[in-house]
């Protein structure tokens, strides 16, 4: 496989700091989580702050915004990774090998220099500044007041956390945002007329199978991603006090839905593409042969008109095969594009709705569901008993 890297590279600020340490960024981003829940454990247990309340429940909060920023920096390293892998992946038809190299410049350009990375995370961060704001020093809520000031240290490390996690959160839509970008400008000229596509291979999508799938699990790690979000700052006290967050959520969650979706398309148009200019060819071809046999049969038969006609009638059967093939070929492809956008919608958002309901519902489903189990455990093991005995 061609590298078109020069050592080893930084498309952000936690890769940059991957590269300098010996170790595997799933084993950091596990060591970041423990270090997180091991801080906050010395606040709760140690230090002993004042206002906090030693229940289960803060401390699932806890457990929970550890695993979401360990899930959200390992799951962003890993898409980082693979879309580099993918695009390098690519291969092009003989003598436009260069422009895999200028592709995946592209890419990188995108990640590293854009300047609307910044503007995102700008996007991102200040709906949360604003709110909290809002409820300092214009509700004036004694509450939240005091605990705010009761421990400074506390808090600041509070909110370092909770704004490194939305900073992950935006990591997460920019590589969603540029994964599209990509795959758009693919699926234009130069690139669409150049890309090598066997348009009968088994995956349905001209060899692209590999790549689809990708955008696939990117939507099912977005959608957990924003599950494990919602278990770590959706407060299960009532809705109304939450619907900020949910509403943000949510609004996250489409977005990234809709700009994975789109990505999908533009894959299937690289594939239609190809397939649509060689029924053009196709009918081109069978026209010429059509014109050719109206002009044979309107002129006397001998002997060379008759085998030319036999040709011609045979060439245009294989030819109307071959059209019927890439016809079906698209209608299936399309069929194919609506089930998996329509089964990526309805996963994304049920996984998160139901999360959402078990959060602000504690957890009943679930709990539910675990008493069946034990129950069910217990029978078994019960009636295992009588047998053996």
């Amino acid at each position: 496989m061609k590298q078109y890297t020069k050592g080893r590279p930084e498309w952000n600020f936690l890769e940059g700091i991957f590269n300098r340490i010996p170790l595997a960024y799933p084993i950091i981003s596990l060591i970041i989580a423990l270090l997180i829940f091991l801080i906050y454990s010395i606040f709760m247990f140690v230090i002993k702050i004042e206002d906090f309340q030693y229940d289960p429940y803060f401390c699932l909060q806890v457990l929970f915004s550890s695993a979401f920023i360990a899930y959200l920096i390992g799951c962003n390293q890993y898409i980082i990774n693979k879309i580099r892998h993918s695009v390098q992946k690519l291969e092009f038809i003989p003598g436009k090998e260069k422009y895999g190299a200028v592709l995946y410049d592209l890419l990188e350009k995108n990640f590293t220099k854009s300047k609307r990375y910044y503007i995102l995370i700008f996007a991102v961060i200040l709906p949360f500044i604003l709110k909290d704001l809002l409820e300092i020093y214009i509700l004036k809520s004694a509450t939240y007041e005091e605990c705010f000031f009761s421990d400074p240290f506390f808090n600041v490390y509070n909110y370092s956390i909770f704004f490194f996690s939305l900073y992950l959160l935006t990591n997460t839509v920019w590589i969603i945002l540029n994964i599209s970008k990509i795959l758009c400008i693919a699926a234009r000229e130069p690139y669409a007329s150049i890309i090598k596509l066997d348009i009968f291979c088994p995956d349905k999508i001209g060899g692209l199978g590999e790549m689809r799938s990708f955008i696939i699990n990117i939507i099912i790690y977005y959608s957990i991603g924003i599950s494990l979000a919602v278990l770590a700052y959706v407060d299960p006290s009532g809705f109304r006090t939450v619907l900020f967050e949910v509403a943000f959520l949510i609004l996250l969650l489409a977005a990234g839905l809709v700009i994975l979706i789109s990505g999908l398309q533009e894959l299937q148009k690289l594939f239609r593409k190809r397939v649509e200019q060689e029924l053009t060819q196709i009918n081109k071809k069978y026209r010429i042969l059509c014109e050719r046999l109206v002009d044979l049969a309107s002129v006397e038969s001998n002997g060379k008109n008759n085998d030319e006609l036999k040709f011609i009638i045979t060439a245009m059967e294989f030819i109307d095969k071959e059209r019927i093939k890439r016809e079906t070929l698209l209608e299936d492809n399309g069929k194919r594009y609506s089930i998996t956008a329509t089964f990526a919608a309805i996963y994304s958002f049920a996984l998160v709705l139901f999360t959402l309901y078990e959060k602000l519902n504690n957890f009943k489903i679930i709990d539910l569901l675990l008493n069946i189990f034990s129950l069910t455990f217990d029978i078994l093991v019960s009636l295992y008993l009588k047998l053996i005995i």
